[in-house]
């Protein structure tokens, strides 16, 4: 089928959030919005004779690079256009010098993407739960002045700088951002993201279990009675075991897949929750 693919731009977002609301993900037009700042040329729509029927997103991390968001009409599927949107981010992120690109998948999207060569990496635990009332140490408030060094603690465990995506998830919620902080180094932090059905939880990034846990209880109860929602790495034994301690059900799995260059892996240990599929 011949469509046509061009760089998204502001009025796609309707568009954008009709997709999501269709597959029940629940995502918010000011979502867009903020994956829309951080790589404006990096998000595509295709189209079949002028009308709107599909989108993906990317977003660059220097030499490392994630896609997401990658939805085609119902009415469109099966005929191969997915399979050419995603080959469009992809040239598009290899003509940018990157040399790893990741994703995230189910188990059933995950066939399309490896028969675009990419290859599984790992295993993703879905979970969710409610806030409830609980206490919590040492754990206060993200700053804007943090974000220095919390960009800085991030790369460690995360594999690249994706500074300017926690501060722009900071300024989004800031009342749901928290870190954790000892001899005036950062060991922690947390990142909460509203939608239209709960809280998505991360990133959230830990040095040790110990202060995981406070920063859980800290977001837990700032959170009351709303629904909680986690992707963590089911190799981070010390996560599941956290999340099952506080009540959190499994609700399925993922996978987390590359193409490219096996780089930029960071340390999976210190990733306790990895936030939005389409940013990592």
């Amino acid at each position: 089928m011949d469509i046509s693919i061009r760089t998204m731009t502001k009025n796609d977002f309707i568009f954008c959030k009709e997709l999501s609301d269709m597959l029940g993900w629940g995502y918010t037009k000011e979502d867009f919005e903020r994956l829309f700042s951080f790589e404006p040329n990096g998000c595509f729509i295709a189209e079949k004779d002028g009308k709107k029927i599909g989108m993906v997103t990317t977003i660059v991390y220097n030499k490392l690079a994630w896609t997401g968001w990658l939805v085609v009409l119902p009415e469109y599927r099966r005929k191969g256009i997915g399979t050419s949107i995603m080959r469009h981010a992809i040239d598009h992120l290899k003509e940018k010098g990157v040399e790893t690109i990741r994703l995230e998948a189910g188990p059933i999207s995950s066939l399309l993407y490896e028969k675009l060569g990419f290859k599984k990496e790992l295993d993703i635990s879905m979970f969710n739960s409610v806030g409830r009332k609980l206490e919590s140490k040492n754990v206060r408030n993200m700053d804007e002045k943090d974000l220095e060094k919390i960009a800085g603690f991030d790369e460690q465990y995360f594999g690249a700088d994706r500074g300017r995506v926690i501060l722009g998830l900071y300024k989004s919620t800031p009342e749901l951002c928290f870190v954790f902080e000892e001899e005036s180094k950062i060991t922690g932090y947390m990142i909460g993201m509203k939608n239209r059905f709960g809280i998505i939880l991360g990133p959230w990034v830990c040095r040790e279990i110990n202060v995981a846990e406070e920063m859980l209880k800290e977001m837990l109860n700032n959170t009351l009675g709303k629904k909680l929602y986690i992707g963590v790495p089911a190799a981070n034994k010390n996560c599941v075991y956290l999340l099952k301690k506080y009540d959190f059900k499994e609700s399925g799995k993922m996978f987390r897949m590359y193409l490219g260059e096996h780089k930029y892996l960071g340390n999976i240990n210190g990733i306790y929750g990895m936030g939005t599929s389409e940013m990592g």
